[in-house]
């Protein structure tokens, strides 16, 4: 994938040459394989590893990862959405009031809001960003929850097949922002919280700190991704199981941590109910997150097994040399395996856990490569649970060496060798008939405005800078024939009535993503819509097939 960029220099400007890529991918890369290749060091020496290792994984996540940071169209049609929803944020932040991000929570927009704290301007690029941040961040998660239970050269291991596959990644599902990335990082804080906590160590305002953490992180999972629960169910059963073989049975300062951990675990929960309650919005949350995404799963057959080896040729491989480790280990367990208190509650908590993020993926009943993100965190965690219950690549001997060696190799060749072949995803010709109705747009609505995009097209709120004057970015549960159609509509024009905007435009058109067809998909089909639109617009453009729409009382605002 970004070989081909390179590749495609003197077509698309934006991206850098192929040399500079190679010299800091490959550096990073290379810095990062052979200090996880390292055995442990010695307490004093080892501290300065971790935080030269840690660094080194981000360095190689973000040198190779770069140059898409910079494509200026969205690489997954959900992307500008997300983006779309977390502009709106900043306008009215109220979850299902300002913004509707369909079966994705309303978290995973306002996170895309955190930079323009900072004065960054929100974008694809910021978006992206984030997005690998919270990657990134669930990666340290995992090193510090092997850590704590097997050591830092498990640990180091642990966190090879994840940063090799999301630096070497080509497939575009992998490297947008998506609605499962905050999800991960919540899912992982959680479970290294409940690492650290079955320890058994720790002074007690450290523990009650990490039980507060643990309580926010997963009170909040159901509120960035629905389809994530499945996953925060089995990390919030792992942290109650640490909190009981941890503590004497009735001391005071169990009940202080499960009283921590119970309190935050509903704060995120019942804040959002009673905002919803105070703003009259409830069932406006109810029916668009809850009964709809019913609707959505029952609407489709089951995925087959096939998913999982098919629908990314990076993730396959990611897979299957995780699972020769896993049955590898499994293998040398009858004569190897060291059991104690601890190793046994990380192997109760690993096979469980990527059971639940199969099902969360299996569960949607939809082949979308980006679902398999949910189970990259826990596979690694099972892999890192085989490798140290036969202890060889921790130990500083010469067996030791020779296995982390190979363990870093089996991962690095086979996933270097699939993101060298050629990719054709993102074609610098394909963004030309979007450009020219970007352009067109622009002349009418600027940055601020509130405009509607009728269709799918939420990428022309993100490139011109406009505010939607509905919460929805998209109008696919408009279309669709649910039994909650008409409850969408109502809303729409409820929210345009409310917040007319300056520019109303008509996204149906050739090369749209699914919906092409004027005749059917177009706003005239939506007859209450088609005469409002008559009666306050008139049109001003047609570019592509895109039709621009301006208030006809445009003066007077």
């Amino acid at each position: 994938m970004l070989r081909n960029l390179g590749a495609r220099q003197m077509d698309y400007s934006l991206f850098p040459q192929p040399i500079l890529y190679y010299l800091l991918g490959g550096a990073a890369l290379t810095a990062f394989v052979v200090l996880a290749a390292l055995p442990p060091r010695r307490v004093s020496r080892e501290t300065a590893l971790e935080r030269t290792f840690l660094l080194s994984a981000w360095a190689a996540l973000f040198a190779c990862r770069w140059p898409i940071f910079l494509w200026p169209d969205p690489l997954n049609p959900d992307e500008g959405a997300f983006i779309a929803c977390g502009m709106k944020a900043r306008v009215d932040w109220m979850p299902w009031r300002g913004f509707d991000a369909s079966n994705s929570g309303p978290l995973n927009c306002d996170i895309l809001a955190l930079p323009a704290l900072f004065g960054a301007q929100m974008g694809f690029f910021s978006a992206r960003v984030t997005g690998l941040c919270l990657i990134a961040g669930a990666i340290c998660a995992l090193y510090y929850t092997v850590k704590w239970i097997y050591g830092a050269g498990i640990a180091r291991l642990s966190i090879v097949p994840p940063v090799l596959l999301f630096a070497l990644t080509k497939t575009a599902d992998f490297v947008h922002y998506s609605s499962e990335h905050l999800s991960i990082f919540l899912t992982t804080a959680a479970l290294a919280a409940a690492a650290y906590l079955v320890r058994g160590m720790g002074s007690k305002s450290s523990r009650l700190i990490v039980c507060v953490i643990g309580g926010l992180c997963l009170g909040s999972t159901p509120f960035a991704k629905l389809q994530a629960s499945p996953i925060g169910l089995m990390v919030l059963v792992s942290l109650a199981l640490a909190l009981i073989i941890t503590s004497p049975r009735f001391s005071i300062d169990k009940r202080l941590e499960v009283l921590a951990l119970v309190a935050t675990l509903l704060a995120v929960p019942v804040a959002i109910v009673i905002s919803l309650c105070a703003t009259g919005t409830l069932m406006d949350a109810v029916i668009p997150y809850y009964l709809m995404s019913l609707d959505y799963i029952g609407s489709r057959p089951p995925v087959g097994i096939s998913y999982l080896f098919l629908s990314a040729e990076d993730y396959t491989v990611f897979l299957t040399c995780s699972l020769v480790v896993i049955l590898a280990a499994a293998g040398l367990l009858y004569s190897r395996i060291q059991f104690d208190r601890i190793s046994v509650w990380a192997s109760m908590t690993s096979v469980p856990l990527s059971l639940a993020s199969f099902y969360a993926i299996y569960q949607a009943h939809r082949s979308f490569p980006h679902y398999l993100l949910f189970s990259v965190v826990p596979v690694s965690f099972c892999v890192a649970n085989g490798l140290a219950l036969v202890r060889y690549p921790d130990r500083q001997t010469g067996r030791g060496m020779l296995v982390r060696g190979l363990f870093v190799v089996f991962f690095l060749i086979p996933l270097g060798i699939t993101t060298l072949e050629p990719s054709n995803d993102f074609d610098p010709q394909a963004i030309i008939p979007r450009r020219s109705a970007v352009a067109a747009i622009s002349r009418y609505a600027k940055p601020g405005d509130r405009m509607v995009v009728w269709g799918w097209r939420p990428e022309y709120y993100v490139q011109t800078k406009t505010i939607m004057s509905t919460r929805d970015p998209i109008v696919e549960r408009l279309l669709l024939q649910t039994p909650y159609r008409e409850y969408f509509r109502e809303r729409f024009m409820s929210d345009l009535r409310a917040n007319p905007p300056l520019v109303f435009v008509d996204g149906v058109a050739p090369r749209a993503f699914a919906y092409d067809d004027r005749a059917t998909d177009g706003f005239e089909s939506f007859a209450t819509l088609a005469a409002y639109v008559r009666e306050h617009y008139t049109e001003q453009e047609e570019v592509a097939g895109v039709r621009i729409f301006v208030a006809k009382d445009q003066w007077d605002r």
